[in-house]
């Protein structure tokens, strides 16, 4: 990741993953299903077919220091580019921290 961000000479860079689950097949819930994108079902109707999609991750960010001041509540601006990182677990509760444990061991 560092070579990549001293080979990007501009911006930062934050980690990108690909998601559980393709936004295609996320939905609201407000007394029915509401899809959040909704996509032409003629177009896609295989999951192969899908256009490719990342979630950010934190778990490894490049941020230089004079662009701080501009970054929104995601650690990110206009000048940030996604670096792909392995997958992980992000770690809120005991049992976020109990799989990383069992993953860990099972390596």
């Amino acid at each position: 990741m560092i070579k990549a961000y001293e080979d990007l000479d501009r911006g930062s860079l934050i980690g990108i993953k690909k998601p559980d689950t393709h936004p295609y097949l996320c939905y609201k819930y407000i007394d029915r299903l509401i899809p959040v994108i909704n996509p032409n079902p003629d177009r896609y109707f295989s999951r192969q077919s899908y256009p490719p999609y990342y979630e950010i991750s934190h778990y490894a960010c490049i941020i230089p220091l004079k662009d701080i001041h501009n970054l929104n509540a995601q650690l990110m601006n206009d000048n940030t580019y996604g670096y792909p990182v392995p997958d992980t677990v992000d770690i809120d509760t005991l049992e976020d921290f109990e799989y990383a444990e069992y993953l860990m061991r099972k390596r």
